[in-house]
């Protein structure tokens, strides 16, 4: 239909119709003489072996054509339209924290910006998440680095890079110096994370290093009763933190403040999924969204603490 279109609309010129439908003239030609002999009818009237006009068949044909052609590229702009309201069905495993930190906005501008999109986001620790994107119940985890899995098996991206701090209430004894040494928290007991979080081995190395008079004295997945334990006490918590004003501020209601520390522990939180040859046309619409929300046009990323120090 576009060739018998472009023909006419080329004043019958093959070698210009050609090249507006990026074939070769002699297949153009070809395609005529087969569509002709095949269907046993003559659309082109000829002078000289050269096309001249339309058979009045041939105008027939040609008003039919424009008629169809409308309504498809009519379809076109339809699915055009309707395609950039993303629709489909995903589903995330993702540490609390890292949710309340870094997804506050991004979630729900994307499923504005995309209501028919069915997000599922399954909340637990690093290594159930793990375990669950290892079983294919995720199509997509967000966990905190070390990531423990397979670089063949997984494709792996920073989100963030922060580091973890000292979190203490605004009474506690350590709260006149600006920078801690692990030394200085020699005789207070610490909370963090549970033993299956990356801090937690990553805390316990640094005690053992730092040969340090502490212990910890217990654990919680809960960041904000971490944080609530630390307000009316001498407990440490040893928790991620990010520069956020509003974060601050939440802390600064609840009467704690965040201590950084001489060589900290750095907090990177991982987006992973499976390597796989397909993925479905949403969910690689949702990845590459969070890719580009995370990250800057010059590929750099958009929170990272350890490089920029400003408040966000």
């Amino acid at each position: 239909m576009e060739y018998l279109k472009e023909i006419v609309e080329s004043g019958y010129n093959l070698t210009l119709a050609a090249e507006r439908l990026y074939v070769s003239q002699s297949a153009l030609s070809q395609f005529i003489k087969k569509f002709e002999a095949d269907n046993e009818i003559n659309i082109f009237k000829r002078k000289n072996g050269l096309i001249i006009d339309l058979t009045e068949l041939g105008y027939q044909l040609y008003e039919h054509v424009n008629v169809i052609l409308d309504k498809y590229y009519q379809l076109e702009d339809l699915i055009l339209e309707q395609s950039k309201q993303q629709q489909g069905r995903i589903t995330i495993g993702i540490h609390p924290t890292i949710l309340r930190l870094f997804f506050t906005k991004f979630i729900p501008t994307f499923i504005l910006s995309n209501p028919k999109a069915n997000i599922e986001i399954i909340e637990s620790e690093s290594a159930p998440t793990r375990r669950n994107l290892m079983d294919d119940h995720l199509n997509i985890a967000i966990i905190m680095n070390p990531t423990e899995l397979a670089p063949d098996l997984y494709e792996e991206h920073p989100l963030a890079k922060g580091e973890v701090q000292a979190l203490i209430s605004k009474d506690h004894p350590l709260n006149e110096i600006d920078k801690l040494t692990w030394e200085d928290l020699n005789g207070f007991n610490l909370v963090t994370y549970s033993k299956e979080e990356p801090i937690y081995k990553q805390l316990e190395e640094k005690i053992k290093k730092h040969e340090l008079d502490c212990k910890i004295l217990f654990t919680s997945n809960s960041f904000d009763y971490l944080i609530e334990t630390c307000s009316n006490s001498e407990l440490v918590a040893i928790l991620p933190t990010v520069n956020f004003k509003q974060f601050i501020e939440n802390l600064n209601f609840v009467g704690v403040v965040s201590k950084p520390m001489e060589s900290p522990i750095i907090s990177i939180p991982m987006l992973v999924r499976p390597k796989k040859e397909r993925y479905s046309k949403f969910e690689s619409f949702f990845y590459n969204s969070l890719l580009e929300y995370f990250y800057l046009d010059d590929l750099s990323l958009r929170y990272d603490f350890l490089t920029n120090q400003e408040d966000v």
